[in-house]
């Protein structure tokens, strides 16, 4: 068995590091924004912060945190349908470092969290594709 592991890492031990998203996640990685039924890009380039950075990992311990006070005896239910949502949205907008290309309504859009949220949630096959982008870490490791 031992014969079989060396035979696949070429005799040498395997470095993790080769694996490691931490860095990528913090400086982001682009996403090309692809037309929902088409799936061609629209010249939408959003660079995204990955599930492994501070500002993700930060944000969601704090939305958690948040319900965990809120769960205190007396309290209401620990978070609404719509908490939850806003609660996403804002967890994309945090991880929204840059974009070009965006343009609502003939006006382009500067990249502000705001701006980022109200995209997200007005164009929900845009939010999910940010989503997916984020959680990959396929898309922050070196290829």
């Amino acid at each position: 068995m031992a014969d079989k592991k060396k035979e696949v890492l070429g005799g040498k031990p395997f470095d993790l590091t080769s694996l490691d998203t931490s860095e990528a996640a913090e400086t982001g990685a682009v996403l090309d924004v692809l037309h929902p039924t088409e799936n061609t890009p629209l010249g939408i380039k959003i660079t995204l912060a990955g599930a492994d950075s501070d500002v993700y990992r930060k944000t969601v311990n704090k939305n958690v945190n948040k319900r965990v006070q809120r769960m205190k005896p007396g309290q209401s239910l620990p978070f609404t349908a719509e908490e939850q949502e806003e609660s996403g949205l804002n967890l994309l907008a945090v991880c929204t470092l840059a974009w070009e290309g965006v343009v609502v309504e003939g006006e382009v859009l500067p990249c502000t969290k705001e701006n980022a949220k109200m995209v997200y949630q007005r164009f929900p096959w845009i939010k999910e594709q940010v989503d997916q982008f984020i959680g990959d870490r396929a898309n922050f490791l070196s290829k």
